[in-house]
């Protein structure tokens, strides 16, 4: 500002003329009374010009003083403005603050765009790949079942599912023995994911037509659709055509043709999943960490901090000690010791010191 005040104060113009234009016609704006320089504001008010280390102390006090409300840097700005305040760099000034201030980092909103391209698992066969899990526990049931542990087939999204009285490798291991490996054949591809529990009922869907094939399981299974109980109830044009003596016969042509329905739902599953990929992929914002850089948790997958509604979303810092082109990362607390598990950008956030 000293090139300003001079030209104010004494009329002093640099000797470039390009440089003398625009210090004339940014002087338009400024008063110099009483020794303090002023800018004129379109908010109203005249701004007094301060300097930057001024200007540090009043945002300090706007941002985290007695009546702070820890606001984002744009409105910080606003505030400083309305006091009646100015310097060349509050913007920038105001920015690094906020996003250095510890409170503001522990307390950000969390992110749930996705940091990562899709990775599709698919099937090329029918009863090839089997997704399990066990889910419950819930309210005893007669013969005290509180679990239930359920096989989904990739392809045809059948579903496998046997009540259990407690979780144990041995009653998983007697269930998939008997419901899938000795109905379908043994698997190709076996997925488990014991941290995931389902709460929907898994026989409802039986007979509904998965998006993906545009087929009910049952059909892709046993070549021919379902008679469900509303079906007797208000009978359709299905029922009429139902005849016993020939039924068992029309079966086995369906059973002889259910390949061919395989060959198509399995064109329809590769169609469906390359739309919703690049639905997905879209959506991707790449957010990667180096080693060194220091970093938040989300707490509410870490639950390191108390959960609640005032509670910090983030916790920390920690720092990056590996990180992996996926994304994963290998973390370490202040004194050096390691993290267990590893890290996954989309539950970490960058911290700034």
């Amino acid at each position: 500002m000293g090139p300003l005040v001079r030209f104010l104060y004494q009329g002093e113009l640099p000797e470039d003329q390009a440089e003398s234009r625009k210090l004339q016609r940014k002087a338009a704006r400024y008063v110099l009374w009483d020794n303090l320089l002023y800018k004129r504001s379109y908010l109203g008010p005249w701004l007094r010009c301060i300097t930057p280390e001024e200007g540090q102390r009043v945002i300090q006090d706007i941002h985290e003083g007695l009546c702070g409300a820890h606001v984002g840097y744009r409105m910080l700005v606003k505030k400083a403005l309305l006091l009646g305040y100015f310097w060349p760099t509050m913007r920038v000034d105001a920015q690094i603050m906020v996003f250095s201030c510890p409170a503001c980092q522990h307390h950000a909103p969390e992110h749930h765009q996705p940091t990562n391209l899709m990775i599709l698992i698919t099937s090329p066969w029918s009863f090839e790949q089997w997704g399990t899990d066990i889910i419950g526990p819930f309210l005893r049931a007669p013969g005290n079942f509180a679990y239930a542990v359920v096989a989904v087939d990739y392809f045809t999204k059948w579903v496998e599912a046997e009540p259990l009285r407690s979780i144990t490798g041995l009653a998983v291991q007697k269930f998939f023995w008997k419901s899938v490996v000795c109905r379908f054949g043994l698997p190709r591809v076996v997925i488990s994911d014991n941290g995931r529990q389902f709460t929907d009922n898994p026989f409802k869907a039986w007979t509904t037509p998965r998006s993906a094939t545009q087929e009910t399981p049952f059909s892709l299974t046993y070549g021919s659709e379902t008679v469900v109980p509303a079906e007797f109830i208000t009978p359709n044009p299905r029922m009429p055509a139902y005849a016993a003596e020939v039924n068992e016969e029309e079966r086995r042509v369906d059973l002889d043709l259910v390949e061919e329905k395989r060959d198509m739902a399995a064109g329809k599953v590769a169609l469906y999943k390359n739309i919703l990929t690049g639905n997905f992929n879209a959506r991707v914002k790449h957010l990667r960490f180096s080693p060194g850089d220091l970093v938040l948790r989300k707490n509410s997958v870490s639950r390191a901090e108390p959960q609640g509604k005032l509670s910090p979303k983030w916790e920390g810092p920690y720092r990056v000690v590996e990180s992996s082109q996926n994304g994963y990362c290998k973390l370490a607390y202040q004194d050096g010791s390691r993290v267990p598990q590893t890290w996954h950008a989309e539950n970490l956030r960058l911290y700034y010191p």
